[in-house]
């Protein structure tokens, strides 16, 4: 029996032939740049990851040096009273001490 001209036997092997030539034509057209896509993509998620990590040391670095400075500001702040204190009494006596001078030149 021929079929277009071929028997059974040449167009089983004319299909498989085709049929291989269209699996490589598909896995190098389609599969090789998605699987090379794939990959691509995993490397900048892992970049991503990558500078996440870094931007969180550096959160880390970053709340450690406001700390520092609150801590300064808050120590800053209460020498700033206590001087402020210390010039409340300080004026306190000189005015005291004015006030007791009129009192003996009168």
């Amino acid at each position: 029996m021929r079929i277009w001209g071929l028997s059974i036997g040449e167009l089983i092997s004319l299909l498989v032939f085709v049929g291989t030539v269209g699996g490589f034509v598909i896995k190098f057209s389609i599969i090789s740049p998605l699987t090379s896509m794939v990959k691509d993509s995993n490397k900048s998620i892992d970049n991503l990851n990558v500078t996440i990590q870094e931007l969180r040391e550096d959160m880390k670095e970053s709340k450690a040096d406001r700390g520092a400075i609150h801590t300064k500001i808050d120590k800053n702040q209460a020498d700033t009273e206590r001087e402020i204190a210390l010039l409340k009494k300080e004026d306190k006596t000189i005015w005291k001490h004015i006030a007791e001078m009129k009192g003996e030149q009168k």
